[in-house]
């Protein structure tokens, strides 16, 4: 009557394991892919950041000089 047989349940117990591992896996990879991207930006970020800073810093210096010795005034 029944074609089920004797190994059939710790067959599937075993394969839905290994579905569930697997799965496991893949959402690890995943997280570990995002975040790595998100480092990657925010770390971007902050460095473009700073270069910046500086770049109009050392801007906004040489207009002051610039502009003290057209008007032939140091302050």
């Amino acid at each position: 009557m029944s074609t089920i047989h004797p190994g059939f349940f710790e067959e599937t117990q075993d394969l839905a394991e290994s579905y569930f591992n697997n799965r496991l896996r893949f959402f690890k990879l995943q997280t570990a892919g995002k975040s790595s991207r998100v480092a990657t930006l925010f770390f971007t970020a902050i460095i473009t950041g700073f270069l910046s800073f500086f770049v109009l810093l050392f801007l906004s210096i040489m207009a002051t000089y610039y502009f003290s010795e057209k008007l032939h005034s140091p302050f």
